[in-house]
């Protein structure tokens, strides 16, 4: 039997049209993608964030509950406790009405004492070396990882400034002022891996990131504010926080601002 010869041959390759037209539905769904990636960079930091600070507002409860006070070596937040260098290798420019610095008085120093608070850590280092990723107090020994155990007590450090909130984080937090029969300060101290709840109630200290422009570069431990009493009493967790970087400067933001982003976020 005879196969004719007049079948029609296997076309290869694509028309010039084909080609195009292939180049346009790419460019719309890059169009359609490129904004969803970052939104995704967004949600994924409110999530993130909001459960990271749960997290550890839990976890320095159960470790007062449970070990008769807050975990011990806190970061001081501070390059230097004899200068007023404070949070500088965070990056961007911190507002004095977000996070400011105080002199250590004799009260501050007794209320974290007797909360359990009785040494800090200074000098903290950067996350792989890169000025503005900053994981405050890196873990292992004090000698070689270039940090510094300071005394809480006022004498030892004394004029040493201490890292407070500013006026617009207390109001934005839903904290009470400060002044009349309010808190003499909110104290605000970093948490990271050298201090005592490490091995006992957290693996590790959870590192918050933020979603601003150049996030890869604004890592941050999240921050344990303390409020201390004008009067007698121990220091108490009022609040967990972090930093967060938006054009350039940190602003303070808590679990209800990251809940709040995420949703926007969804919405949009």
């Amino acid at each position: 039997m005879n196969i004719p010869e007049n079948r029609t041959a296997v076309r290869q390759g694509f028309t010039l049209i084909e080609l195009v037209m292939v180049m346009l539905i790419l460019v719309a769904l890059a169009g359609l993608i490129v904004p969803m990636i970052g939104n995704l960079n967004e949600s994924a930091h409110g999530s993130s964030g909001a459960s990271n600070i749960t997290a550890v507002a839990r976890n320095l409860q159960f470790h007062r509950t449970n070990f008769g006070g807050y975990p011990n070596e806190l970061d001081l937040l501070l390059n230097d406790h004899n200068d007023d260098t404070t949070l500088a290798p965070l990056g961007g420019t911190v507002a004095v009405t977000e996070l400011t610095t105080a002199v250590t008085t004799d009260r501050i120093a007794d209320a974290l004492e007797e909360a359990g608070i009785e040494q800090l850590i200074e000098n903290p280092e950067v996350l792989e070396e890169e000025e503005d990723q900053t994981v405050f107090g890196a873990a292992g020994d004090a000698a070689n990882d270039g940090s510094r155990v300071v005394d809480v007590d006022a004498g030892a450090l004394t004029p040493a400034n201490v890292v407070v909130l500013g006026a617009d984080a207390i109001a934005r937090l839903g904290l009470e002022p400060i002044g009349g029969e309010g808190p003499e300060q909110y104290v605000v101290l970093g948490v990271g891996n050298n201090n005592d709840a490490i091995g006992r109630s957290m693996i590790d200290a959870p590192i918050h990131f933020s979603a601003d422009e150049g996030n890869q570069e604004n890592y941050s431990r999240l921050l344990a504010v303390f409020r201390i009493p004008a009067g007698e009493g121990g220091a108490i967790l009022a609040s967990v926080v972090a930093p967060d970087v938006h054009d350039g400067e940190v602003e303070v933001a808590g679990v209800g601002q990251h809940i709040q982003e995420f949703y926007e976020v969804r919405e949009q």
